[in-house]
């Protein structure tokens, strides 16, 4: 396949056969001819018959070449939009003509992604699984069972593409919900508990049933982590020609009612998004000094707002600001004296720096479990005062007990003082659980939380 990839983007080159672009009208615009995947191959062209002609001199070559076969039968061509002469066209290339929307490996392609017909195939997989399950035979636990393992996973692969709409997130939720308080039965089964605590998880107080809509938004804000990550892929360049930069971790916001539906709805979760992640400098070739988090928690034009306003490297990255003699700061003026000592503040805060290096800056999640590090230091402290030791918490669990148990042996403090470290773990994760719980309360936001227990 890859002498096909090099033979279409030849002639693209040439200018033979043009694909699909980020732009109708623009001189440097990037176009998309053709995807591959194993033996799938999609292909965009125009509607001359010239190209078509091309495209078919293409294959036959290929075929030659490779000893592989093109499945003329199964071939199709697709028009988008209005192409007056379809059948023409197809007589040239050799293929059936079809319609869209359709498939393309598992993906509806052509519909709008709102359409309910997109979701319908999930509704009608989730539907005949229930059918083909002997409800009745089943506890209240076998079922939950069957709809945490099954149900909640069916419709993954589409959440993860497309944001769901509500009719068909309500309809989801009732195939659970009555397979789970009533089964396969005729009789009507009342709900025990109310659906938003069914869905909760096992921490909160749920059964750890996915909440659909948190779901959904998590697999789409992956999309954002793999926009920020992966820069030269295809899918993520294309994005970034057709909507433009806003930096260099996220396009621009998408105002558009036509085309951009997808995109949008994620682009929406940026905010949300980037509150829960900060940067890690590599080669700070992406970072920018002032604008992003990537030294302590706050933005350093939050942080120094005075220097801020001066400064004449407003949008500079971490890179252009550094060098192995130190920190470039220029400024629009001369500093006032106290401006100096603010100065000074700014430079100690980038001591903690330890410059940049060979790989790539790259997000990373907040760290909710630093706050415990206090409180874990404490504990341990507290019951090593007992016998008057002073130690190093060693890097393994192995270490720490054995270390503990020798500790022990020092003095007749019986059994009690071998359970020590189990309870101090213990309560750190009991602790832990309920800070992430009333984490999600107060500031109410739950993307990443899948319901699972």
């Amino acid at each position: 396949m890859e002498g096909l990839n090099y033979m279409v983007r030849k002639t693209n080159e040439l200018g033979w056969i043009r694909g699909f672009g980020a732009y109708t009208n623009r001189a440097n615009n990037m176009e998309i001819t053709h995807l591959l995947y194993a033996d799938d191959s999609l292909v965009f062209c125009g509607v001359e018959v010239s190209q078509i002609r091309h495209l078919r001199a293409i294959l036959t070559i290929f075929e030659a070449i490779s000893g592989l076969h093109v499945n003329w039968q199964k071939s199709c061509l697709f028009p988008v939009n209005q192409v007056n002469n379809m059948q023409g066209l197809s007589d040239n290339l050799g293929c059936q003509v079809a319609s869209l929307p359709t498939k393309y490996l598992g993906m509806p392609l052509g519909a709008k992604n709102k359409e309910l017909e997109v979701w319908s195939e999930v509704l009608e997989r989730s539907e005949r699984k229930l059918t083909r399950w002997k409800s009745q035979y089943l506890s209240l636990g076998g079922r939950v069972t069957l709809i945490k393992s099954v149900l909640d996973a069916l419709p993954t692969y589409m959440l993860s593409r497309f944001p769901l709409p509500k009719s068909i997130g309500k309809k989801l939720n009732k195939l659970r919900r009555v397979f789970l308080w009533q089964g396969n039965k005729e009789k009507q089964g009342y709900n025990l508990v109310k659906w938003e605590e069914v869905i909760m998880s096992k921490v909160q107080g749920g059964l750890g049933i996915k909440n659909l809509s948190i779901q959904n938004t998590s697999l789409l804000q992956k999309w954002l982590w793999t926009f920020c990550c992966e820069d030269t892929s295809l899918w993520r360049r294309f994005i970034a020609e057709k909507y433009g930069l806003h930096s260099n971790w996220i396009t621009e916001e998408v105002n558009g009612t036509f085309g951009c539906s997808v995109w949008k709805t994620i682009r929406r979760m940026w905010t949300d998004f980037n509150a829960q992640v900060t940067f890690k400098v590599g080669n700070g070739l992406k970072i920018s000094f002032w604008n992003e988090i990537w030294l302590g928690d706050v933005k350093m034009r939050i942080l120094f707002p005075d220097l801020y306003i001066i400064s004449l490297q407003q949008n500079d990255t971490t890179t252009q600001m550094w060098s192995p003699q130190g920190w470039n700061l220029i400024f629009r003026r001369a500093l006032n004296d106290w401006e100096v000592e603010r100065v000074v503040d700014l430079l100690q805060t980038l001591n903690l720096f330890l410059g940049i290096n060979a790989e790539s800056d790259k997000p990373v999640w907040k760290c909710i479990v630093v706050e415990f590090l206090q409180m874990t230091a404490d504990l341990w402290n507290m019951f090593i005062c007992i016998p008057g030791v002073k130690w190093t918490m060693p890097r393994t669990t192995f270490e720490v007990l054995t270390r503990w148990q020798g500790i022990g042996k020092r003095g007749s403090k019986g059994d009690w003082w071998k359970n020590v470290p189990a309870c101090i773990w213990w309560t750190l994760w009991k602790e832990r659980n309920g800070s992430l719980k009333w984490q999600r309360k107060t500031e109410k936001f739950g993307c990443f939380e899948t319901g699972s227990g």
